[in-house]
């Protein structure tokens, strides 16, 4: 079994698991993904007070309706998009305007459902023509871009993992970002 279709069966897995209440799951869920939350939200707005807000909100929200809730596409995507919506909602409540200086090219176009629903299906595509593309890619190859990517080691620790050489690991990622696109042109 590829390393992508493991990580895409531990999410179904986990998700199950809290929608059947499981904290302990809901915590490593949570571990998952605040990080890419605070770092996307810190693009948005420099208080740190709203931040923490929203980004609270978001878990709990997600938690209260667990049980009705179908997992997303991708909940890397769904949760970067509640905060958004989440930082914008408390921040015009402050102020009654919602003003930010750090993201000049930002739009308030809010989706859709049906929007989201075309984005949603779209992705979907996506992963799975990537999914294909990254399954013709030579076993270390995935291995190092999955090391990389899905679990966001350093270089440093790819290579302490791999017992290579960082520089073995660089070229690996190198090569292997390079075949893929070269799939993608081609199909």
């Amino acid at each position: 079994m590829s390393v992508v279709k493991q990580h895409i069966i531990n999410e179904v897995t986990l998700w199950d698991s809290i929608k059947n209440g499981n904290h302990q799951s809901f915590s490593v869920f949570y571990d998952t993904h605040i990080q890419a939350l605070d770092r996307y939200a810190q693009r948005m707005t420099k208080d740190n007070q709203l931040i923490a807000d929203a980004i609270q909100d978001v878990f709990l929200e997600v938690w209260k309706n667990r049980q009705t809730l179908n997992q997303p596409t991708s909940w890397r995507y769904y949760l970067l998009a509640m905060v958004r919506n989440r930082i914008i909602k408390l921040a015009k409540n402050e102020t009654g305007v919602y003003t930010n200086e750090g993201w000049e090219n930002y739009e308030d176009d809010t989706e859709t459902p049906e929007e989201l629903l075309i984005i949603s299906e779209l992705l979907e595509s996506q992963k799975n023509r990537l999914q294909l593309y990254f399954e013709q890619l030579p076993n270390n190859q995935q291995q190092v871009l999955t090391l990389r990517f899905f679990e966001e080691l350093s270089y440093p620790e790819i290579a302490d993992f791999l017992q290579i050489r960082e520089q073995s690991v660089r070229n690996l990622i190198q090569r292997a970002i390079q075949k893929l696109r070269e799939l993608m042109r081609v199909f």
